[in-house]
């Protein structure tokens, strides 16, 4: 996807003895005004850790590279920088251009090696980086994971106009020097997708290659759909698309590359010279999508997948679970509030695990106690704190407003919660938020008037520490949409519930469970007195409802569990909260029919055809 990088940041990791003051100087850090790849993000983001904050320190400077073609062009870019950056940061296609211009400004890259690529003398004094493999060499890896009558013509497509233009004649040699034919074919729109992947096929291409910036991200979907209708695999170098549904890749780990450009542009922006920093290099790994090379019916050599990191599974592989993802490489920090619901965090710690994100190896928990009432030096300190220690935040509904309540927080916060909850996050920080909406609680109320028309006298009861007050008046506003009434209870101790419950069974027609903070003694005691006192309970969990509650309206935890760690692996890889769209999972009705018989209820059978039934 194409960025103006003015985005607003947030943090993905941190390391310890960072400068957490601001520097007195204005720091300009200069990149291209149009780019579309992940390192622009990383750099801003670990320049953040180490004290460089935009908007307060560190500027950035979008410079238009488009009229590089002739000398008067390139002497305007190249004064443009000079006037207006400290440091300029270039990658991919960009660097060919500015290779052209030859700036005498300090310069920082990230590519791949190549003759077409070589420093220009004159700028040598002023230029370090990072490179990531060479081309031959990314050309080679791609050849070794098709099977060998895969080998000997490849394809490389892109949109019209694509920058990648600027690079295809070392491709072309490149390939050549290897005995592979390569077959370069452009789209001008998305519907042109499908006739080129047909002309492609048509003329006998093994595999396409896709090069950053070659297509727009929201094309990728449909080049997948036809990857997969033409049998053609496509091989990328963006873990994120092979992640999404492309055959494979070869890829570098952004926890390799990023802490050396942060540490490059750090001490460039501080005073180093970048010829005292030398260019270092690192090998892409192999990334394969078993699930997609299942679908094409391709078999990858198996050298090549003992060592390639694997991202799907094949169907048979997901239900003998005899594949598993290695460890990610890297450590990474995850903070959760001490009240966060347990049980959810079991269940996403399970989950992660398969995705190679193991706690205890690269993956550790931070737990947060979060009181901070209304006191902004408080919430403030709060939120610097989360940001130095996590790359995120997970969180269930029942903490997302103290979250929510830590305005200055720029870490990614992934939740889930209700529809009603995650409604609470204002418009301009829902940048920051994703995660799984998980039913509403409006469909709570809905079960309770479909099973019992006439109870329009309900209650909530939540332990002392639950989020009920501070939504009660929304709840309140949703029942009476209903034409019910609701009113909400608390409890301290398990020893509270009985004396409670005797009393709301006076003046209430039945009663709502809906915070995670109760506990499974909780639970026990609840339904003890639910069937002693004939007073109907609807939960919004199905542990619950399996241990005698009546009914609910509650999440399947096995759905959610994976694109909640889906979310986080995404968002802990380099992909923005901004760029993963909340993710909705309608409630499944679950009614206890050995309760309902207990209680003499006659349930409508268009409601028990549409439930699942725990006898």
């Amino acid at each position: 996807m194409r960025l103006i990088y003015l985005l607003v940041f947030f943090i993905l990791s941190c390391t310890p003895g960072t400068i957490q003051a601001s520097s007195p100087n204005l720091y300009r850090l200069g990149v291209p005004a149009v780019h579309s790849a992940h390192p622009y993000k990383w750099l801003i983001d670990g320049l953040e850790k180490k004290g460089f904050v935009v908007g307060e320190n560190l500027q950035i400077v979008p410079i238009d590279l488009t009229n590089y073609h002739d000398e008067s062009g390139r002497d305007n870019i190249r004064r443009e920088i000079a006037n207006k950056c400290d440091l300029f940061f270039s990658g991919g296609a960009d660097l060919e251009v500015i290779f052209k211009v030859k700036p005498v400004s300090p310069l920082l890259f990230l590519n791949i090696a190549g003759p077409e690529r070589e420093i220009p003398s004159t700028m040598q004094a002023n230029t370090t980086g990072v490179r990531l493999g060479s081309e031959s060499g990314i050309f080679t890896q791609v050849m070794e994971m098709l099977p060998s009558n895969h080998q000997k013509k490849l394809g490389l497509i892109s949109f019209k106009g694509s920058k990648i233009s600027v690079m295809t004649p070392g491709f072309q040699k490149t390939c050549a020097n290897l005995g592979i034919e390569l077959v370069i074919k452009e789209y001008e729109t998305k519907n042109g997708i499908a006739s080129v992947m047909q002309d492609f096929k048509a003329e006998k291409v093994s595999a396409l290659l896709l090069f950053p910036p070659a297509i727009h991200k929201s094309d990728l979907p449909e080049l997948i759909t036809w990857q997969n209708n033409f049998k053609l695999p496509i091989i990328g170098l963006i873990k994120e698309d092979v992640e999404e549904g492309l055959f494979g890749g070869t890829s570098i780990s952004k926890h390799l590359v990023a802490p050396t450009l942060t540490e490059y542009a750090a001490k460039i922006l501080q005073g180093r010279s970048p010829a005292q920093l030398p260019i270092k290099y690192f090998s892409p790994d192999y990334i394969v999508n078993l699930a997609t090379a299942s679908k094409l019916g391709i078999n990858i050599p198996p050298e090549v997948l003992s060592r390639a990191e694997i991202v799907g599974l094949a169907r048979s592989a997901t239900e003998d679970e005899k594949i598993t993802s290695p460890l990610l490489p890297g450590h990474f920090v995850i903070g959760i509030a001490s009240n966060t619901a347990k049980h959810i965090v079991k269940i996403v710690i399970k989950e992660l695990g398969k995705r190679g994100l193991v706690q205890g190896e690269n993956l550790e928990f931070k737990i947060f106690n979060l009181t901070l009432g209304d006191n902004p030096q408080i919430q403030r300190k709060a939120a610097q704190n989360i940001a130095t220690h996590t790359d995120l935040v997970f969180t269930t509904g029942n903490v997302l407003p103290l979250f929510i309540q830590l305005s200055d927080l720029n870490t990614p916060v992934c939740f889930i919660a209700t529809k009603e909850t995650a409604a609470t996050i204002p418009v301009e920080r829902t940048h920051n938020f994703t995660g799984v909406i998980r039913t509403s609680f409006s469909s709570t109320i809905e079960t309770s008037q479909k099973i019992l028309p006439n109870a329009k006298r309900l209650v909530m009861l939540g332990r002392v520490g639950s989020n009920i007050p501070q939504l009660i008046n929304r709840y309140q506003r949703i029942a009476k949409n209903y034409d019910v009434t609701l009113d909400f209870k608390i409890f301290n101790d398990i020893s509270e519930i009985g004396p409670l419950m005797r009393t709301l069974h006076e003046t209430h027609d039945a009663m709502l469970l809906f915070p995670p903070s109760i506990s499974t003694d909780d639970i026990k005691e609840i339904v003890k007195w639910q069937n002693q006192l004939v007073f109907p309970v609807f939960a919004h969990f199905e542990k619950g409802v399996k241990a005698g509650i009546l009914a609910g309206n509650v999440v399947d935890l096995e759905k959610v569990g994976p694109k909640i760690a889906e979310y986080i692996d995404k968002l802990l890889n380099g992909r923005t909260a901004k760029q993963l769209p909340q993710y909705y999972y309608p409630g499944k009705l679950v009614i206890n029919l050995r309760t309902a018989q207990k209680f003499g209820l006659s349930i409508p059978p268009e409601v028990t055809s549409l439930a699942e039934i725990i006898h």
